[in-house]
C-alpha cells in the first residue's frame, strides 16, 4: 500500500461524523493474532497462484461501533475497508486490497531489458543456464470510494470510484524471421484503471426504479513491445501490440413494478456502452496507420411474472442485445488483400417457464425459448436460430425422500454465408454450425435414518454438430455425485462425498488429410469432513479431499501421435484444525494443512528452452508443488 492511500484511510478515518466519535458509542467485534510456517518444495508458482502462504504473522481486526442510528465498521484483513453511514439516510466506504496472481517462477530470458518495452538481444542464447531468471506474475493495487445518501426518503443517489494500478510480467509470444521461430517474451504490465459512477433511484415495496452511469479509463503506459527479433538477418526493433489505451462508458436502468393483481411483478432493463480504444500501427509495422477501435452493445430485458391461480406460477420474457462494431478497417502493409473483419450481431430471444402444483407434494415445471441471431462480419455464417425446451418434475410425497427429474433439448439451425466462394456450402465453426443438444438430470435425497442422509445427483448431456470444418462434431459429459452424512450429535458430525464425471469431444477435419480425433477425460474426486467435539471446549476436525483427472487423445490415423497423457493432474488436501473455546472472549486455533499438485501432459514432457531460432521462456512449465503449513491463532471477542 502507498503512503498516500494509507494517508488516506487515515483522513477518512479521522474526518468521519464528529458526533459519532466524541460521544459514547457502544461497540463489538473481533481481534485475532497469530503466525503461520510455510515449507514447500519445487518452483511452482500454482500452490501461490492466489494467495499468500509465506511463513509471517497473520491477524485480522474486525470492529463494529453504534450510536443511535449512526453505524461504523472497521475490517482488516486480506482487506483494508472504513465503511460507516446512519441507517436510512446515508452510508459511505472507503477500502484498500492487493491480489497477486502468481504465474511462474524461475522463468528464464536472454533479451535485456527486463520490465521495460524495448528487449535487445544479449547473443546469448546458447546456454539457457546464463540466461536472466524472473517470475511472471500480475498484481492489482485496488483503491476506492462508495457513498450513497437516501435522506430518510424511498429516493436515493449513489457515487462512487476506484482506481487499481497492476503491475507485473506476462508471457507474450510471437514469430521471428523463420516460420517455426516461435519467442516467448515478458511483456511488461504497468497499467492504471480509473473507474467512476453515479446513480440514483426510487425505492418502495411496490416500485423500484434506478439509473446509473458508468466511466472507465484504462492506460497502458507500454502499449508496444519491441524486441530485436533477428539481428543476424539485420532485423530490430520488431514491435508487438499490447493492451491499448481505451475508454468505456455505460449508461443502465431498471423498474420492477409489483402490482396487486395475481401476485405479479413486471421488471424491465436497458443498458448501452460504448468501448473506444486506439494504437498507432507505425509503431509495430513501418508504412501502417492508427487504428481507431469502437464497439457499442445495446440490451433490453422485460420479464412478466404473475400467479393467475394458488398452484399455477408463469413468466413469459423478451431479451436483445445488438453489438455494434465502429472501428476503422485496416489493410496489411504487405498485402491489400488482408483487412480486419469488423464482427457485429444482434440477438431476440422470447419464451416462458410454467410452474403448475399438481398436488401439495408434487410440481412440474416446464420453459420454451426462441433466439434469433444475426451475424454481420463472419465469413461462416449470417446467423443462426435456437429452439430450447425444458421439463422438471419434484416430489416430496414421502417424509424421508424428495425427488428431482429434469430433461433439456436444444436445436440450433444454422444459416451459412453462402456468398462466402472461400466457405463450401454447410461449412462453418461449431458455434454457428446445426447443433442437436439433449440434456437429463435426476437428483434424490434420502433421510436413511434420523442421523443418515443421503444424496446421489446424476447428470448427462450430449450435442451433435452438423457440417463443421476443423472443429467439435459431438460433446458429451456425465456426472454423478454421491453425498453421506452421519451425525452423532454428542459424539461427533461426518459427511463424505463422492465424484465422477466423464467428458468426450469429437474433433474431424475433411478438408485435405482429413483425421478425426477423439479426446476423453475421467474426473474423480472423494472426500471426508469429520468434526469431533471434546469437553464442550474443544473441537477437533480432520478434512481430506483428493481429486484427479485423467484425459487422452486418439487419432484414426497411425501417423499422428497418440497422447496417453492430456492435462492430467492430482491434487490432495488435508486438515487437521483444533479450535480451543478459553472462554467466552478468548478462542484458540491451531492447524496444520497438506498440499500436494501433480501435473502430467505429453506435450511438456521433456521441456526444453530451445536455445536458438526459437526461444521459449519456461511460462507455466512448472506445475507441481508440495506444501506443508503449520498455523496458530489467537482470538478475542468483545
Amino acid at each position: 500500500m502507498t503512503y498516500r492511500k494509507v494517508f488516506s484511510l487515515i483522513v477518512a478515518l479521522c474526518t468521519f461524523p464528529v458526533t459519532l466519535i466524541a460521544a459514547p458509542f457502544e461497540y463489538n467485534g473481533q481481534l485475532g493474532l497469530g503466525g503461520q510456517v510455510l515449507s514447500e518444495s519445487g518452483d511452482s508458482a500454482k500452490g501461490q497462484e492466489y494467495q499468500d502462504k509465506d511463513s509471517a504473522v497473520i491477524g485480522f481486526v474486525d470492529v463494529n461501533a453504534f450510536k443511535g442510528s449512526y453505524y461504523l465498521h472497521f475490517d482488516l484483513g486480506k482487506k483494508v475497508e472504513l465503511s460507516g453511514g446512519r441507517f436510512n439516510d446515508f452510508k459511505a466506504s472507503i477500502y484498500y486490497n492487493d491480489l497477486r496472481h502468481n504465474i511462474s517462477q524461475d522463468a528464464r530470458t536472454h533479451y535485456l531489458g527486463l520490465d521495460s518495452n524495448r528487449l535487445v538481444d544479449s547473443g546469448n542464447q546458447a546456454d539457457p543456464s546464463e540466461w536472466t531468471r524472473f517470475n511472471y506474475y500480475v498484481e492489482h493495487e485496488t483503491f476506492g470510494i462508495d457513498t450513497e445518501w437516501s435522506f430518510n426518503t424511498p429516493f436515493y443517489v449513489e457515487i462512487g470510484a476506484e482506481q487499481r494500478e497492476s503491475d507485473g510480467r506476462l508471457p507474450y509470444g510471437s514469430y521471428s524471421s523463420g516460420p517455426s521461430a516461435m519467442i516467448e517474451l515478458p511483456a511488461p504490465v504497468d497499467w492504471t484503471t480509473d473507474t467512476a459512477f453515479l446513480g440514483a433511484g426510487y425505492r418502495t415495496d411496490k416500485l423500484v426504479m434506478t439509473l446509473r452511469a458508468d466511466v472507465s479509463e484504462f492506460d497502458n503506459d507500454d502499449e508496444v513491445l519491441f524486441w530485436d527479433a533477428d539481428v543476424t538477418n539485420g532485423v530490430s526493433n520488431q514491435g508487438l501490440s499490447l493492451a491499448p489505451d481505451s475508454d468505456y462508458y455505460k449508461v443502465a436502468g431498471q423498474m420492477v413494478w409489483r402490482p396487486d393483481t395475481w401476485a405479479s411483478s413486471l421488471a424491465l432493463r436497458a443498458s448501452y456502452s460504448q468501448h473506444d480504444n486506439s494504437l498507432d500501427l507505425y509503431k509495430i509495422e513501418a508504412g501502417a496507420g492508427k487504428f481507431d477501435g469502437e464497439v457499442n452493445n445495446t440490451s433490453f430485458d422485460a420479464a412478466f411474472n404473475f400467479s393467475p391461480i394458488d398452484s399455477l406460477d408463469a413468466k413469459v420474457f423478451l431479451k436483445y442485445f445488438e453489438r455494434e462494431n465502429d472501428g476503422d478497417t485496416v489493410t496489411a502493409v504487405d498485402d491489400p488483400t488482408i483487412t480486419n473483419s469488423l464482427n457485429e450481431y444482434d440477438s431476440t430471444s422470447v419464451g416462458f417457464d410454467l410452474g403448475y402444483a399438481l398436488t401439495k407434494s408434487t410440481s412440474i415445471n416446464g420453459g420454451f425459448e426462441y433466439t434469433d441471431t444475426s451475424l454481420d462480419g463472419r465469413s461462416d455464417a449470417d446467423g443462426y436460430e435456437d429452439t430450447r425446451l425444458y421439463l422438471q418434475w419434484r416430489n416430496r410425497s414421502f417424509k424421508s425422500l424428495e425427488l428431482r427429474a429434469k430433461v433439456g433439448y436444444l436445436d440450433r439451425d444454422g444459416d451459412p454465408n453462402k456468398e462466402n466462394s472461400g466457405v463450401a456450402d454447410g461449412e462453418r465453426a461449431y458455434d454457428v454450425a446445426d447443433q442437436e443438444r439433449a440434456s437429463a438430470e435426476l437428483a434424490a435425497m434420502f433421510m436413511v435414518s434420523d442421523n443418515i442422509d443421503l444424496g446421489i445427483d446424476l447428470g448427462w448431456w450430449d450435442a451433435e454438430y452438423d457440417d463443421t470444418d476443423f472443429n467439435l462434431t459431438d460433446l458429451e459429459h456425465f456426472e454423478a455425485f454421491v453425498t453421506v452424512g452421519y451425525y452423532e450429535p454428542e459424539m461427533f458430525t461426518s459427511s463424505l462425498y463422492f465424484g465422477y464425471e466423464y467428458d468426450e469431444t469429437d474433433m474431424t477435419s475433411d478438408s485435405g488429410d482429413g483425421y478425426k480425433e477423439e479426446k476423453e477425460f475421467d474426473t474423480y474426486a472423494y472426500g471426508i469432513n469429520v468434526e469431533v467435539p471434546l469437553f464442550d471446549v474443544l473441537v477437533v476436525s480432520v478434512l481430506w479431499d483428493h481429486s484427479w483427472v485423467d484425459g487422452e487423445a486418439d487419432f484414426n490415423r497411425a501417423d499422428l501421435v497418440d497422447f496417453n497423457d492430456v492435462d492430467d493432474y492430482t491434487i490432495k488436501t488435508l486438515e487437521l484444525k483444533c479450535d480451543y473455546n478459553f472462554s467466552e472472549t478468548i478462542d484458540f486455533t491451531v492447524g496444520y494443512i497438506y498440499e500436494k499438485y501433480e501435473f502430467d501432459d505429453d506435450q511438456w514432457d521433456e521441456y526444453a528452452y530451445l536455445p536458438g531460432d526459437s526461444t521459449l521462456s519456461g511460462a507455466y512449465s512448472d506445475q507441481d508443488f508440495e506444501n506443508n503449513i503449520g498455523y496458530f491463532l489467537a482470538k478475542y471477542r468483545f
